[in-house]
């Protein structure tokens, strides 16, 4: 089921949408952080990496230049 008008005004998703999105974003996240490539930032003895939000990603890395061509085959990876 595609996403279908309600009154004109408003819109409803299928819940599966939703969960699959969730489920593609776990494995993306876990591909990140396990990418030893992908420098990330150091605070208090704590690496991080990744933030997750219900509806995106916000990736954290020391160094973007170094980072960046290997963030994107991740990427390019899940886009497919």
């Amino acid at each position: 089921m595609l996403p279908s008008k309600i009154g004109g005004k408003g819109r409803v998703c299928c819940p599966l949408l939703s969960l699959l999105f969730h489920l593609v974003m776990k494995v993306l996240a876990s591909s990140i952080r396990q990418e030893k490539e992908v420098k990330c930032l150091q605070a208090e003895n704590e690496e991080i990496k990744l933030l997750l939000f219900a509806d995106g990603i916000i990736v954290y890395v020391e160094n973007i230049k170094a980072s960046r061509k290997q963030l994107l085959q991740i990427i390019k990876h899940f886009s497919k």
